[in-house]
């Protein structure tokens, strides 16, 4: 094979082959000075390229360490490259003098080379060094002289990180009289194949005396680090040392290192915001009066902040992300988290986070995690079976997330099975219900295929793994609902004999264009996510002028474009998806200068009567550029990209930092309290910043309490008050609530003037009215029947009558009425009542009352009361008891104001027609003997048809035709009768004749009856009532006749006699007879 570089001995400015300065404890060496190199023996073999050198290609702290590299050509450095020799040694070499006892010693060491390469630390006398050319490479492993001398580990074979070894190094009483070397020799076991350089590398060399229990230099034990709830990441240990020295660096950034010293306690807070986000170390040593301890470091301690992802992917047990796992056929079988670490080949959910970790099956080929992440998530293992596992994270998209990204890298076994059964890994962008919202351009699967650009093979024995290095690919979010599932999928294959996982990291964007944004300067290049495909265009001419992916503007796979400076014009770009370029979106964006403006709002905002205060983040971006005139315009960007710190001094001293808050929400005394704020801002990625100062003076709040004093006049309508009226004399308290919260006690104390009233009352009838009639100086009117008149006396105080009288004017009408009582026809009233109608003209009457004379009262007449009413009547009621004749009364109408009205009048009380009267046939009338025996006899009798007087009939009975008088039926007759006890003479009321026409059918024959007896003819058969009745009435016999001739008896006495004959059904028929 063709010589890659020209094999010669080089020996370092710094190397020695003889013997050098002699080196005492406690000894440091980091390579980082000139004085740390000057005495160590650097040594090759004769024509071997090859050297132990200082230099920036590595370093476990700070920028340099020592390392095997080649002296030139391309192997320089890291890098790898084609080794054509093997079977020699390169060693380092340093001489100590050290007394008797026991020391600690430590280094870190990072073996790369080649397969085989290993390197050995010797501790050995000086005159048993080996031989430093040409040695065979196993000489030293072989020889016993050095296996089995005091060394401090016999060999250390390839590794992939650094790592940190301490031994202990007894030194005995003959070696403390003689040189002792340490020896760093690395052994080349392999030519002509690739190494990875550099190969054996040594840094932060420590040896030292062994502290034991209680001394001062014991190297600290137990470190530890934690987050306290004072927002500290706290590095602690344990230790007997009054003084310690700690270190705490980024692992990915080794030359940035923060040293503190003379910390006195076994503890060192470090605010957390001051950390960004990473992986750490911090290292600690004891140091003494005159000796120090071996640095103690503890490594790989993540700082990670998930508010600064937009999806917060390591955190597999976290509310929005559901972990699954199960076969080939259903990835999705259960739910849960397989999680043994990420060395275990049995976790198939995990997380990588150490700083240079490689992967343990492709050779050291492939990072656990890309370059500049945090961490990666492993989905899968290297276990057969048909596995399948798989990640579903739940994201809430925001302006701020228009595109995920995800940074890949797959290890899978390449069975060469149908491409359905190879082992997949699949990313998947679905709605709520699982489904894939866009079939076409939110989906990206990939299966293993050694012959795809972009695969690399590992072999190891009969294992052949595929597997694709870190690799971007991103997804348009555009137009997908807000809520959507990123669901991540590894599958081994189908037939259980091959495995395949993938590591991945997750992130969103903007997905905007972003020029290079130095401070205020217009941007010289344009620069778009990465993962996607790239056609960029000028947008005047559009995507048919796309710009050729050769164009010398174009750099980073298309990725940035730079335009000329005087290039004034808008670009475009579409981002298309790498595996489906219709799939796509477009970006534009031209040169301007960006500069940030820092800003901060505050708002009062006090709750539940607690002051508060609400500090809001408006710090922005400002952008300026030049229009088509030349004047300078400036926009505000619609985002911030930037960061802030927030620095708030408060009024008790207390100084409060934070970084990067949208807001903050402050308690403030109840007095209020002046606020002073400095907010510092910066732009990402850019040395630009702004800052102000500004104070804030916020309010006092608490309860509050007022009193309104109101005074009224005594009947005003009075005061409406917090939603209620008042109008009484009264102190009223509302309690409501400020707009802070806070209890406001309302008092409203309301006085009501009052007016003492005199009243009077004036009654006067109409007819003694004088006019003018003045009161007070008013003149009343005397049209006005009822009036009130009032006089005021008024006082100054509250503008309020306090003395006010009243007249009660009240003009009263004098009593006008009218009785009318002669129209009344007494007879046709039934003699029930006699009723009197009166009308009421002018005045009020009260009432009535109906008086009776001595003799009326007597006879059985009740005095009466009664209201009045403008028309109506008087009722005289008449007692059955009463005696007809004439009558007086006197009726009293009652006006007390202007004098009563009262009416005499006299009445007259008939016989009523039937208590006298009685008819017994046809015609006959005849006396009631009812009224003799209620009136008594009677001293004259005078009979009357219609309405005069028949002469000659005077006696009790009437038989018409005796007195010339053919009834009529209709007729009216009454009796004139003079009472025997009083004298008194009283007509009756008219009795009417009635029809009495068929009542012949019944005879009485003969009708001048001589022997005693008569006969009935023409009766029925039933029985009847037959009375005898005398010419006075009075009843002689009653009989019982039955049959068509039916005999009674007839008295002996002669005289004129009535014969009443009752039938069955009640029809009387009266017939007369004559006995001699």
């Amino acid at each position: 094979m063709k010589r890659l570089f020209t094999t010669l001995l080089i020996t370092l400015s710094l190397t020695c082959l003889i013997r050098a300065q002699v080196t005492n404890v406690p000894y440091h060496c980091d390579f980082e000075n000139a004085s740390d190199i000057a005495d160590w023996e650097l040594a090759t073999a004769y024509g071997i390229d090859m050297s132990y050198m200082v230099g920036e290609a590595t370093a476990s702290h700070g920028t340099h360490s020592l390392y095997v590299s080649p002296i030139n050509g391309p192997g320089h450095g890291n890098a790898v490259f084609i080794r054509e020799n093997s079977g020699y040694i390169i060693s380092a070499i340093k001489r100590f003098q050290l007394p008797a006892g026991d020391y600690d010693i430590s280094f870190d060491y990072n073996i790369k080379g080649g397969v085989g390469d290993s390197l050995f630390v010797l501790w050995l006398p000086e005159n048993r060094l080996p031989l430093l050319h040409a040695q065979a490479n196993n000489m030293i492993a072989a020889n016993s002289i050095y296996r089995n001398a005091n060394y401090v580990k016999g060999i250390y074979t390839k590794a992939f990180d650094w790592s940190n070894d301490q031994k202990i190094l007894t030194i005995t009483n003959s070696q403390a009289s003689q040189n002792m070397c340490l020896m760093f020799a690395f052994v080349s076991a392999s030519g002509n194949a690739p190494v990875q350089n550099p190969g054996a590398c040594i840094d932060n060399i420590d040896i030292v005396r062994k502290g034991n229990v209680g001394d001062c230099y014991m190297k600290p034990m137990n470190l530890m680090q934690e987050n306290t709830q004072q927002g500290n990441c706290r590095f602690s240990w344990t230790g007997y040392a009054d003084s310690y020295e700690l270190e705490y660096f980024k692992m990915t950034e080794p030359n940035n290192v923060t040293h503190v010293n003379n910390i006195t306690n076994s503890y060192y807070d470090v605010p957390q915001i001051t950390l960004t986000e990473g992986v750490y170390a911090f290292r600690v040593r004891a140091t003494c009066e005159n000796d120090t301890s071996l640095w103690v470091t503890r490594q790989n301690m993540l700082v990670y902040d998930a508010s600064g992802h937009c999806i917060d992917y390591l955190n597999l047990s976290g509310p929005d992300v559901v972990c699954q796992y199960g076969d080939f056929d259903n990835p999705y079988r259960s739910i849960g988290v397989i999680d043994n670490g990420s060395t275990s080949i049995l976790s198939r959910h995990t997380i990588h986070f150490k700083e240079n970790e490689f992967d343990p099956n492709t050779g050291g080929g492939l990072r656990t995690k890309p370059q500049g992440a945090i961490a990666s998530v492993r989905l899968g293992n290297w276990e057969t079976g048909s596995e399948a596992e798989a990640i579903t994270y739940r994201i809430e998209r925001d302006e701020d997330t228009r595109v995920i990204k995800m940074n890949y890298a797959v290890v899978l076994q390449d069975p060469s099975h149908d491409p359905s059964q190879q082992p997949h890994f699949t990313l998947e962008i679905l709605d709520a219900a699982g489904n894939r919202i866009d079939p076409n351009c939110g989906v990206a699967d990939f299966a293993a295929d050694s012959h795809m650009p972009g695969w690399h093979t590992y072999s190891s024995g009969y294992d052949q793994v595929t597997w694709k290095d870190w690799t971007t690919i991103a997804l348009n979010l555009t137009g997908m609902p807000d809520v959507i599932y990123v669901r991540l999928t590894t599958r081994d294959c189908s037939q259980s004999g091959h495995y395949g996982y993938a590591y991945f990291t997750l992130d969103c964007t903007d997905g905007k264009m972003k020029g290079d944004q130095s401070c205020g300067v217009i941007p010289d290049k344009f620069e778009v996510d990465e993962g996607f495909s790239y056609r960029w265009y000028k947008k005047s001419e559009g995507m048919t002028h796309a710009i050729p992916a050769t164009d010398p503007r174009l750099s980073m796979g298309g990725r940035v474009f730079t335009p000329a400076v005087s290039d004034t014009a808008v670009y475009c770009v579409d981002m298309m998806q790498t595996n489906n370029s219709n799939c796509y979106y477009t970006l534009e964006s031209s040169r301007k200068a960006v500069l940030p403006e820092a800003d901060v709002k505050a708002y009062w905002e006090p709750v539940n009567c607690q002051n508060k205060v609400r500090l809001v983040n408006t710090s922005r971006m400002i952008e300026y550029y030049n229009d088509a005139d030349g004047n300078l315009v400036r926009d505000t960007l619609p985002t911030f990209n930037g960061l802030t710190l927030w620095t708030i001094h408060r009024a008790d001293g207390t100084v409060m930092r934070s970084e990067d808050l949208e807001e903050m929400i402050l308690d403030v005394p109840e007095e209020g309290e002046r606020i002073s704020v400095h907010m510092y801002t910066r732009m990402i990625d850019a040395d630009c910043s702004d800052e102000l100062d500004t104070t804030f003076v916020i309010g006092p709040i608490g309860p509050t309490s007022a009193t309104t004093v109101k005074y009224m006049c005594d009947g005003d309508a009075g005061f409406d008050f917090n939603g209620q009226h008042y109008d009484q004399t009264g102190t009223y308290t509302t309690v409501l609530k400020t707009w802070a919260g806070c209890d406001s006690t309302l008092t409203f104390d309301l006085t009501v003037i009052e007016t003492e009233t005199i009243p009077s009352d004036t009654m006067v009838c109409d007819k003694d009215v004088r006019l003018p009639w003045t009161w007070f100086g008013q003149e009343i009117d005397p049209t006005k029947e009822d009036s009130i008149y009032e006089h005021h006396v008024e006082v100054s105080f509250g503008g309020c009558d306090t003395l006010v009288y009243t007249n009660h004017v009240r003009i009263l009408s004098s009593l006008v009425m009218t009785l009318d009582y002669e129209r009344m026809d007494y007879c046709q009233q039934g003699l029930a009542a006699i009723n009197i109608p009166y009308t009421v003209q002018k005045g009020v009457a009260t009432a009535y009352h109906l008086m009776f004379d001595k003799a009326s009262l007597d006879a059985g007449f009740h005095n009466v009361d009664g209201d009045v009413e403008d028309e109506a009547e008087v009722s005289i009621p008449l007692d059955v008891d009463v005696l007809p004749g004439t009558y007086s009364a006197r009726i009293k109408f009652d006006n007390a104001a202007c004098g009563d009205t009262i009416f005499n009048i006299d009445f007259d009380v008939p016989y009523a027609a039937d208590s006298v009267i009685t008819q017994r046939w046809g015609d006959f009338l005849a006396l009631r003997q009812r009224a003799v025996d209620k009136y008594g006899e009677f001293t004259t009798i005078q009979w009357y048809h219609n309405g005069t007087p028949i002469s000659g009939q005077n006696g009790a009975q009437l038989y018409l035709p005796n007195a010339g008088i053919q009834p009529q039926i209709g007729d009216a007759f009454s009796l004139e009768l003079t009472r025997k006890k009083d004298g008194i003479t009283k007509t009756s009321c008219e009795f009417t004749l009635k029809d009495f026409a068929g009542y012949d059918l019944v005879s009485v024959s003969p009708t001048v009856v001589i022997n005693g007896e008569a006969f009935i003819t023409g009766a029925a058969a039933e029985p009847m009532q037959v009375r005898i009745i005398n010419q006075m009435g009075s009843i002689v016999s009653t009989q019982i006749a039955a049959g068509a001739n039916a005999r009674i008896s007839i008295p002996q006495s002669a005289g004129i006699y009535m014969v009443e004959i009752t039938r069955h059904d009640g029809q009387r028929i009266l017939k007369k007879i004559i006995v001699k």
